[in-house]
């Protein structure tokens, strides 16, 4: 039975590390590189990386546009990208500010 709680405890903290990893490699390549917007591992969550002139959204067209994405329409804080007769949707509360003039913003 202990050697079973053990495996458990074991995969919780396995699992925790990995969401830490997932989270801190994104806000590396922001902090290292000039990359703009990274996109989360395992969530539907991008970073960003902006100046005072310029917005989230901004950033993320660019981004988007770079990737072969054609903006179609917006409708409120929902972005709407079209490419090869795909669409996909994107909330901008998903686009997550983490560095603003180069200082962290985010916690």
């Amino acid at each position: 039975m202990k050697i079973k709680k053990n495996k458990i405890i074991f995969g919780l903290i396995a699992l925790f590390a990995l969401f830490l990893l997932s989270n801190m490699i994104p806000i590396g390549v922001l902090l290292f590189t000039n990359t703009q917007i990274v996109q989360v591992y395992f969530l539907p969550l991008y970073y960003a990386k902006i100046t005072s002139t310029e917005g989230e959204d901004i950033v993320f067209k660019k981004y988007m546009e770079q990737k072969g994405w054609k903006e179609k329409n917006r409708l409120g804080s929902q972005l709407i990208f079209e490419k090869n007769g795909k669409t996909i949707e994107i909330f901008t509360t998903q686009i997550k500010t983490i560095i603003k003039d180069g200082k962290l913003v985010f916690l």
